[in-house]
């Protein structure tokens, strides 16, 4: 009897359905439970393959889109389903991308497959094989018993059979084949790779090379891609600048020819080491967005988008985010080769060698036969070299040399482990000097070591003046080399050291690395250094302003950015940069301008609408924070920022259900971005109640305990006034991160709403030494104050803000309303007239005016403010209550009732709303009802300070009403 297939089925999100049978399968397709985004495997111990390879459940899947398609046509689609003629021109492209790599597996270089439960990769025969082997010798040397097995693809895992493998063999080239292959390709890619030359200046500084994803070009032939993606990956894996540029030219033939996904990866890995060597402004990072903006088209869920994203991070200098996703990934799948790499590089430069060593060991297991990736060799044999443990780094470094004999880093820290601890001096001198006369490019700390090590060498040889020579080199090179500094002042004293000239280009490397420590303070200072020894290293005063910012120095920080712009005033960046900055500090006028700065240089960067965007968010101008997101979405609609801005504003709109969708987009973008989750909380709780988007949070907090989350999660409880719990929260994020500024605020605001002002003042105090350039905390320290009734201190802190920041939002309506308790009207009219100028799109000053008016007994002037406070969007019961006393003072009677009317359809349990109906009934001598008001008023406010007055009133009402009788 024939055994029943079996299949394991894993959903997008992860969860793994079965072991069901093959008509189980289909079922499920036809009742669109499965959607074509599954990845299958035999049960019990088959490999994860998209579902769409299997050629029964492709056919179906086809039938199944082919007949929505035909029924979308006829009805409206449904709201938030994907378009089914996209998805089916997805399924088939991916169909074809797998039966390509099926076909050329053994072929294909298969150094890093990112998915979910793949195998160990292996290095293929042909990688080892020299450009143009002798046929006959060729066959002779592959018996069957060393034949090097394929593993996975690089990012789609293919299964294999014994049939496809003799298939292949039969289809090896002949030397002349591979000739005309070559050539051929040379002839169809000369004119697109001509123009793709990366652009060499005087400073050996490079542009990235860009791909041409609007030229029409040739697409390669299945053999073609294979040829073109081994080569890429020989060189990349060979580790020096001249090979990542032969990588990056394959590559970049790839994307712009064909849409295989691992082209991607591997070109946004080689564009990662090639970037120390790039100028690094604006065309370089325009050049990165174009890849980036391309492989999320095609593929947002793709290992090969995630690994683009997170290089992406990675260059813009933002760590934290490119760890975030990294640690994500790697939780669901231990095996991504690139990922382990680059975890190993920041905990390396955290200088934790041991965390270093074991995602470095991951990459060597992941990634063989040897040769395997000659930086990650490098990076574990000097992980052990740190740890004190040159027995295993000497064989890493004698197998690295092996397979790579030109690798000159290599050369040379063999060269530095020669002479410690083994004490071999020629060998060490010849190592270390044949790896700095290569030619190649070495890391900044690495080639100081290697001058330190020669000056070691030139003491023991008794020539101090060489050996001094050799320090002041490394030095130069490296000032954080304590060594170094050391020997220079034995040898030659301060003086020596005072007059070597720092390279501004090393002064950024260094930067980098205390960026990477989050030790900012120290990351700035090199910054500086290196702007400082060369104004027009835009980049470098760029980076000094973001690690001030990250130190809390808000003001310098926004300096320095400025700087950057006048130094390179092409670098769009900068400008997003400062406007950003600017925003957050409430300067939005200097913001706008600054954006318009940048459009006049390039309209149609999506980077400039998404500064208007924040800006405009940032001063609840919600219309408008739409409308320049959508833009900037129209020009790059993979920007996950954009998507957030816009949903945000959606949200605040009123609008959660479209926000939900926007949402959606950066959540398969980036499926592990806090700021995603947090407006997806904040929309879950617009859309099923705050419990919904409070529960989301908890089971993200659950995870990894992030202080975001649970500053989240106090926030929405304090929006539904459930202080305690939400305190208790605010609490628990500060034990995680006793100084996140965000929620030391959130916990003193709450603090203030339970009364316990002693405790909100001294949390106001803490987030004020935190950042002193920021005037949030003064100003909120003046609403404590005025919350409390201690106005004078109220109105000196809120001067104090202004002074900071003239632009502060509300700052002059708080400060009018202090006025207003010290009965100093004629200020408080000044105060809002100054809020109306800076923020005239806000209510809050004509509400001001309005109180001042009404206590100088000018009504008509007191309605009139009134009037346009709700205008501007300001509809509470409270405001109409406002109005409508003022139109009964003026004696409008008409319009008095209509505004109460308004006040207890908006809020009807106000009392506030009875007591003026029964002043209003009473004027017109409506004696039952304003009692009736009055009486109401005093049971919905039981506690009123002026009750006795009320009681006189319905007396003096009673009375006059029997009077009338008589």
């Amino acid at each position: 009897m024939k055994p029943i297939v079996q299949w394991l089925v894993r959903a997008s999100g992860g969860r793994i359905i079965g072991p069901i049978t093959t008509q189980e399968v289909i079922r499920k397709i036809r009742t669109g439970t499965f959607v074509g985004e599954e990845s299958i495997s035999k049960y019990p111990e088959g490999r994860w393959h998209p579902i769409s390879y299997e050629q029964s459940f492709f056919d179906v899947l086809l039938e199944v889109l082919e007949s929505e398609l035909g029924d979308s046509q006829k009805t409206e689609k449904p709201f938030g389903k994907e378009d089914a003629s996209r998805r089916i021109e997805n399924l088939k492209e991916e169909r074809e991308i797998g039966k390509a790599n099926r076909e050329t597996v053994e072929r294909t270089p298969s150094l890093s497959h990112e998915d979910v439960d793949a195998q160990t990769p292996v290095i293929i025969d042909l990688e080892q094989a020299p450009e143009k082997p002798p046929a006959s010798k060729k066959k002779s040397k592959a018996p069957k018993s060393k034949k090097k097995k394929m593993g996975r693809a690089i990012f789609d895992e293919v299964p294999q059979n014994n049939k496809e493998k003799k298939k292949e063999k039969k289809k090896k080239s002949s030397p002349l084949d591979i000739v005309l292959i070559l050539a051929a390709l040379g002839l169809i890619g000369f004119r697109a790779l001509k123009t793709m030359e990366p652009v060499r200046t005087g400073s050996n500084q490079i542009h990235l090379a860009r791909p041409n994803f609007k030229a029409k070009q040739k697409k390669m032939t299945k053999g073609e891609r294979t040829k073109a993606m081994a080569r890429a990956v020989r060189s990349f894996r060979n580790d020096n600048f001249t090979d990542y540029l032969k990588a990056q030219d394959a590559l970049i033939s790839l994307v712009s020819r064909t849409r295989t996904l691992d082209a991607y990866g591997y070109l946004c890995m080689t564009y990662k080491e090639l970037w120390p060597f790039s100028h690094q402004d604006s065309e370089d990072y325009k050049t990165f967005e174009v890849v980036l903006g391309r492989i999320q088209q095609l593929h947002p869920k793709s290992p090969a988008a995630n690994i683009c994203l997170v290089v992406f991070h990675w260059l813009k200098g933002k760590y934290d985010d490119a760890q975030r996703i990294m640690d994500d990934s790697l939780q669901k799948n231990p095996g991504m080769i690139f990922f382990n790499h680059m975890m190993g590089e920041l905990f390396a430069s955290r200088r934790d060698y041991r965390s270093a060593a074991y995602y470095f060991g991951k990459v060597r297991e992941l990634w063989k036969p040897p040769p395997v990736w000659s930086k990650s060799m490098l990076q574990l044999a000097r992980m052990y070299r740190k740890a004190n443990a040159p027995g295993q780094a000497i064989k890493l470094y004698r197998s690295l040399l092996k397979n790579n004999p030109s690798h000159a880093v290599a050369r040379i820290e063999m060269g530095i482990l020669e002479l410690t601890p083994y004490q071999n001096i020629s060998q060490a001198q010849d190592h270390i000097k044949s790896g700095l006369a290569s030619g190649q490019s070495i890391p900044k700390s690495i080639e100081s070591e290697a001058y330190l090590t020669l000056a070691k060498i030139s003491i023991l040889l008794g020539n101090n003046r060489q050996a001094l020579k050799h320090a002041r080199q490394g030095f130069s090179i490296d000032t954080t080399n304590e060594e170094c500094r050391e020997l220079i002042i034995s040898l030659g004293g301060i003086k020596a050291l005072n007059d070597i000239t720092i390279s501004n280009v090393n002064l950024v490397y260094l930067g980098e690395q205390y960026m990477k420590m989050k030790n900012y303070t120290a990351a700035q200072a090199e910054f500086r250094g290196a702007y400082e020894a060369n104004p027009k290293n835009g980049f470098a005063a760029l980076r000094a302003g973001e690690a001030l910012w990250a130190i809390g120095q808000s003001n310098e920080a926004i300096e320095w950015v400025k700087k950057s712009i006048q130094a390179d005033p092409n670098f769009i960046r900068s400008y997003m940069i400062l406007a950003e900055f600017q925003s957050r500090r409430f300067k939005y006028e200097d913001a706008v301008d600054t954006l318009k700065a940048a459009y006049r240089l390039n309209p149609r960067h999506h980077g400039i609408y998404r500064g208007f965007a924040h800006a405009e968010l940032q001063r609840r101008n919600y219309p408008g924070a739409v409308r320049y997101s959508k833009k900037a979405l129209e020009l790059y609609d993979t920007d996950i920022p954009s998507l957030i801005i816009l949903a945000e504003a959606l949200t605040a709109q009123g609008e959660a259900e479209e926000a939900f969708n926007y949402l959606q987009r950066a959540t398969e973008l980036d499926p592990s971005n806090e700021q995603v989750h947090v407006t997806f909380a904040r929309i879950s709780a617009a859309l099923q109640g705050t419990d919904a988007g409070i529960t989301f949070l908890e089971s993200k907090a659950s995870q990894n305990g992030d202080v975001l989350y649970l500053k989240a999660i106090g926030d929405l409880l304090a929006s539904e006034e459930r202080n305690t719990e939400a305190i208790q929260y605010y609490y628990d994020a500060l034990e995680k991160n006793p100084k996140h500024k965000e929620t030391i605020m959130a916990l003193a605001k709450t603090l203030q709403k339970e009364k316990r002002y002693n405790e909100a003042r001294d949390y106001f105090l803490e987030a004020a030494t935190l950042d002193p350039t920021n005037a949030e905390p003064i100003y909120l320290i003046g609403q404590l104050y005025l919350d409390s009734g201690k106005y004078p201190l109220a109105l000196k802190n809120f001067k104090r803000v202004i002074g900071i920041n003239p632009n502060y939002p509300l700052a002059n309506f708080y400060a009018g309303q202090a006025q207003l308790n010290l009965n100093n009207t004629t200020e408080a009219l000044k105060m809002a007239e100054q809020e109306r100028l800076i923020n005239p799109e806000i209510p809050e000053s004509y509400t001001l005016a309005g109180d001042a008016y009404y206590k100088n007994k000018q009504y008509v002037q007191c309605a009139e403010e009134y009037q346009k406070a709700l205008a501007k969007g300001l509809r509470t019961s409270g405001l109409y209550v406002k109005l409508a006393r003022c139109e009964r003072l003026r004696g409008n009677f008409d319009s008095t009732l209509t505004m109460l009317t308004e006040a207890e359809q908006v809020e009807s349990g106000n009392p506030d709303i009875y007591k003026e109906l029964g002043a209003l009934y009473h004027l017109r001598a409506y004696y039952i009802k304003a009692k009736e008001a009055y009486t109401r008023y005093l049971q919905l406010s039981p506690n009123a300070k002026d009750r006795k007055e009320i009681e006189r009133r319905i007396s003096s009402i009673q009375r006059e009403w029997e009077a009338r009788s008589e």
